[in-house]
């Protein structure tokens, strides 16, 4: 469906994927060029429409109407620090890490996370500069006079000590609890699997 170019910069039609309302905001690309970006006010849905070219094809309508590029451009990679706290807040880990407001020892950012994980035998502060990706792991044993192990580094491939005890904590602690729901069922007996 085609927004009507002789309207004003906002003109409603309806939207192809939920047929309620599409809202219609025009943009000049060039002197002799025009964009249209329709978003549907209930679905979201954005399609772009160029009067005079019906048959083009327009993958990211917001970067089209934004940028005038048909085509995406690549985003650059996200560094291995930055994708590790988005894959661990997400499912099926959910950790919550908690802004800190010191800056960050070796960047002075203040881009750092931290979380506490704890088990039986002993409990790990863990921090992350979101900036720089510093590592932090302070580990603490629930026994009489042991001394807190401290580890900090930044070194993400080969991964450092530090790097290497943070993201092992967190994914082993996940997999420590999988287990022992699965046993929880198999005690209660409703899994059937030995």
């Amino acid at each position: 469906m085609r927004p009507d170019t002789d309207a004003l910069d906002l003109t409603v039609n309806p939207c192809e994927d939920c047929a309620p309302t599409t809202r219609w905001e025009r943009r000049d690309l060039s002197p002799t060029r025009e964009v249209w970006l329709g978003t549907c006010d209930t679905c979201g849905s954005m399609r772009a429409f160029v009067p005079g070219e019906p048959d083009l094809e327009v993958e990211d309508p917001l970067s089209f109407f934004l940028l005038g590029n048909t085509t995406p451009t690549p985003t650059p990679e996200r560094p291995a620090w930055q994708r590790f706290y988005t894959l661990t807040t997400g499912a099926p880990y959910f950790l919550r890490w908690d802004f800190q407001p010191a800056p960050c020892g070796s960047c002075q950012a203040t881009t750092t996370v931290a979380t506490d994980i704890r088990s039986p035998a002993w409990r790990r502060s863990l921090s992350l500069c979101l900036n720089c990706g510093t590592a932090t792991v302070e580990t603490s044993h629930h026994m009489p006079d042991a001394t807190p192990t401290h580890l900090t580094g930044k070194q993400w491939a080969p991964p450092d000590p530090a790097v290497k005890t943070l993201r092992e904590t967190v994914i082993q602690t996940y997999r420590r609890w999988v287990a022992y729901q699965a046993w929880k069922r198999r005690k209660a007996g409703d899994d059937p699997d030995p």
